[in-house]
């Protein structure tokens, strides 16, 4: 059997770092997140940047085969499903990052022929067109409301209405933030470019459910490792769609900023769906 390479990229704050985290449950498979630097990439064309990624690969099974370590975001050397903290008792009242980059020892026995997955958001969106003529590529999305209530509580550059990653490798992205003063119209526009790439590159059948993930649905995961045991550590998870950090008064200017814009939502979420998590709201 081959070597299995994955790439994954998702919307921020959609659940890819914890679909990171349930594939190290696998035999034989490693999930990093985020291990590249896309700014340390010198070019700013597309295949170039493909070819980065899949030499980024090559370079990243050999550390592990000889030195036993990889390169991921981190915190106290563990891999974990959520990169930020839980509450917003920092700086502007938004959730931070409680992990690093860098280096991590190898907990696991892996054969030559692993699957290794890495997963990069913003980065591999970008580079989609021709990221997925070389790689087994897999999109993670979740309900729109959900992920715009997320981004108005941490402190990433999503907050801003910037995906720094993205706009490097998309110029017609970068250009159009640039023209948009309001922050949530600018999230507007980079949920609007997920959905886009999303659909004008992914079969369905590499589309992930945040929702399917968090119910407990692991077999949606299968597809991305020669692996096929059920995996149960995460059989608790809990669905955040209407996480108690939300409140009405911002529902109601999302959805509506959601509702007006182009719609590339609605080939992935009805406008029920939408509804049905306004309503939970404080309810």
């Amino acid at each position: 059997m081959s070597y299995k390479n994955v790439v994954l990229t998702g919307i921020p704050r959609s659940g890819s770092s914890l679909i990171c985290s349930l594939y190290n449950n696998y035999a034989n498979s490693l999930a990093l997140l985020e291990p590249i630097n896309p700014f340390s990439i010198k070019t700013q064309n597309s295949i170039e940047a493909v070819e980065y990624v899949n030499d980024f690969f090559f370079q990243m099974r050999k550390e592990i085969h000889y030195s036993k370590r990889f390169v991921t975001h981190h915190k106290e050397n563990k891999i974990i499903s959520n990169m930020l903290s839980d509450t917003q008792k920092e700086s502007e009242g938004l959730r931070q990052k409680v992990v690093q980059h860098g280096y991590v020892s190898l907990e696991k026995e892996l054969q030559r022929d692993f699957s290794l997955l890495i997963k990069q958001n913003a980065f591999f969106t970008a580079l989609l067109p021709d990221l997925v003529n070389f790689f087994d590529t897999y999109v993670v999305v979740r309900n729109p409301l959900s992920v715009l209530f997320s981004w108005n509580s941490v402190d990433l550059p999503v907050y801003r209405g910037h995906v720094p990653a993205g706009e490097r490798f998309d110029e017609a992205l970068k250009k159009k933030l640039e023209i948009t003063v309001d922050r949530i119209d600018r999230q507007v526009i980079i949920l609007e470019w997920f959905f886009r790439q999303f659909l004008q590159n992914i079969p369905q059948s590499n589309v992930l459910f945040y929702e399917d993930i968090v119910a407990g649905k692991f077999k949606t995961l299968e597809k991305l490792s020669y692996d096929k045991n059920s995996i149960n550590a995460h059989a608790n998870m809990k669905n955040k769609n209407s996480n108690k950090l939300y409140n009405k008064e911002l529902a109601e200017v999302l959805r509506k900023k959601i509702f007006q814009s182009s719609g590339y939502y609605k080939h992935f979420y009805s406008d029920e769906a939408i509804e049905e998590v306004f309503e939970m709201i404080d309810a």
